[in-house]
């Protein structure tokens, strides 16, 4: 009996060895924003799902999409997948085949300025200032202006010395709530798909994979709905005015 209990024993000792050898620790970095810790939560459950680890690096959104194409680490995120397909080989990075959630981007305008949706769309021929964040900077069809800080966007469109802000709901409403503006008006601007980044040529290979097994592990647990679900249902737009 002591021989079978000492051989299982072993054969267990083993089977745990292996497991802690074919285990990687994956490094990730996260963007600085309203839902960093939420974000953490989810990338660490569908890492962990894969029977790996992660090490994280919350960082400005901008300097999060630097590290990222400078093979810094291995996975980024959030990142929204620019609508434009022909844009994508000029990236410096490449997006994961999975797609997490949709995100509603807001344009925030003053609103005693008219600001036309669908023109801005096409080109912006009105010569609009339009602020943005500096990583979504080649999301659209004209020249728009980098934010490094929000507070102060929001405070110069108050003011009118710009004509527009175009941010996540989430990010966007945060900020427009703190400081209780009451000149702005939200409208939809698009729906963008949130998913990883990786280093560029890494889509397909073992990463890419490792995150799509994650997240197929994930579904069949409790927390699929907690983490990922519950963005899902938070990422609607919420068509509400100041």
């Amino acid at each position: 009996m002591k021989r079978f209990l000492l051989i299982g024993l072993i054969i267990s000792t083993l089977l745990f060895h292996s497991f802690l050898l074919s285990a990687k620790e994956y490094k990730v970095a996260v963007k600085e924003l309203p839902a960093t810790e939420q974000y953490i939560a989810m990338i660490k459950a569908i890492i962990e799902a894969s029977g790996n680890t992660a090490t994280f690096q919350i960082l400005p959104p901008a300097r999060a999409d630097y590290v990222i194409s400078n093979k810094d680490v291995d996975i980024q995120f959030p990142i929204v997948i620019i609508p434009d397909k022909t844009k994508h080989k000029d990236l410096e990075y490449d997006y994961s085949s999975i797609e997490i959630f949709k995100t509603p981007w807001i344009l925030f305008t003053n609103k005693n300025k008219t600001v036309d949706l669908n023109s801005l769309k096409k080109g912006n021929p009105d010569k609009l200032k339009i602020e943005t964040d500096p990583s979504r900077l080649d999301d659209f069809n004209f020249a728009a202006i980098g934010s490094t800080n929000y507070e102060a966007s929001f405070n110069k469109l108050s003011s009118g010395a710009i004509d527009g802000i175009i941010l996540s709901q989430s990010t966007g409403d945060a900020t427009l709530k703190k400081l209780a503006l009451k000149n702005i008006k939200r409208e939809l601007w698009y729906e963008y798909v949130r998913t990883f980044s990786l280093q560029k040529g890494a889509r397909g290979g073992e990463v890419d994979k490792m995150l799509s097994t994650g997240i197929e592990k994930l579904k069949s647990s409790p927390k699929y709905d907690e983490l990922i679900g519950k963005q899902i249902r938070s990422g609607k737009y919420d068509n509400w005015q100041p």
